[in-house]
């Protein structure tokens, strides 16, 4: 295997993985790659095993996770199991940060080459070394801001506490005076979504691998993609400081929908006090009592006009239409030479 083409880079991170390999005493390592690193997990794999080698104490037995349907999201435990691994190196994805593994030791390299370690179980790792939390504050500030219009993405209809996740977020939209739909889309795609241009920000409520590769396909959808937590700290964080403190505390963050429960709602007497703006383009405030009674018929009432003006609709079928005809019998035999063709 021809290690030349490792970078001073890679180098540096290899070598603090081999440390960590060796401070651990792991006998059996698994290295999980998402599939933009495939190419290069044989040099990265030799570079380790080469390594180890050279240690003092027993072999090391190094496996690679290529197929793992995980991706860069979570830690691939089942895989990890099956060889009977002391640690899991993997590789690529800031996103399994917020979702540690429950059984297995893991060390995690992200795409600069930081390598840091989440003991199972912990969530304890800096705020400060997660350029996904940084990135997810700017989306949720964004949002907190601009949108008006909210989508809540029904992705995981069938999972425990969805319809509670679902009435909780809707009551967090009426107490601050956003509209919002209700949307029911199987399988989420940029198409389908393209199709709801007056919406101005997402809520995916789903499970929590989902939620964790949100920031990662952000950029093929042109609205931001946001969890139930995310939208609950966006709206109700009484100032930006209270929000980049929420966003950013490990402790506190998740991408498992269902946390959001655990979060307190507006209680009856905040409800009858005034709707406080929350961007420089916020609603005019009003009594949020008068908006709580008219707001199922405001909100059905903003869809359908919205609907209404829509200049694209979707296909439509418009002209004259060719004459129904009768069906008639088909070709036989094989696409290379069908019966009815002379036979060469």
């Amino acid at each position: 295997m021809d290690l030349t083409n490792i970078t001073d880079e890679e180098r540096e991170g290899l070598q603090r993985v081999l440390e960590h390999v060796r401070q651990c005493g792991a006998k059996r390592v698994v290295c999980q790659f998402p599939d933009d690193w495939l190419h290069q997990a044989p040099a990265l794999v030799a570079w380790l095993e080469a390594g180890l080698e050279e240690g003092p104490g027993e072999a090391v037995a190094v496996y690679v996770a290529a197929d793992s349907p995980f991706g860069t999201h979570a830690v691939d435990e089942v895989a990890a199991s099956r060889v009977g691994a002391d640690l899991v190196v993997h590789f690529g994805g800031e996103e399994a940060f917020l979702l540690p593994p429950q059984r297995s030791a893991a060390v995690f390299v992200t795409r600069e080459w930081r390598v840091l370690r989440a003991p199972s179980g912990e969530r304890g790792l800096s705020a400060a070394l997660h350029p996904l939390l940084r990135r997810r504050l700017a989306i949720v500030r964004r949002v907190r801001s601009e949108a008006r219009i909210f989508g809540l993405v029904a992705a995981s209809v069938g999972a425990a506490g969805h319809s509670e996740v679902l009435e909780h977020l809707k009551r967090v939209l009426r107490h601050v005076g956003r509209h919002y739909y209700v949307l029911y889309v199987g399988k989420m795609t940029p198409t389908k979504l393209a199709n709801f241009a007056e919406i101005d920000a997402f809520v995916v409520i789903s499970d929590a691998q989902t939620a964790a590769e949100l920031d990662a396909v952000q950029r093929d959808y042109w609205r931001p993609l946001i969890t139930p937590y995310e939208m609950h700290i966006a709206l109700l964080s009484a100032d930006e400081g209270e929000l980049a403190q929420r966003c950013c505390d490990l402790a506190q963050y998740s991408f498992d929908f269902r946390e959001v429960l655990r979060l307190p709602l507006p209680t009856e007497s905040k409800l009858e006090e005034e709707v406080a703006p929350l961007g420089a383009d916020a609603l005019v405030q009003m009594p949020s009592t008068a908006l709580a009674q008219q707001n199922t018929e405001a909100i059905a009432y903003y869809a359908a006009r919205s609907l209404r003006a829509r200049r694209w609709r979707g296909l439509e079928m418009g002209g004259e239409r060719a004459p129904v005809q009768a069906a008639l019998p088909g070709r036989s035999g094989r696409a290379r030479g069908y019966d009815d063709e002379p036979h060469r």
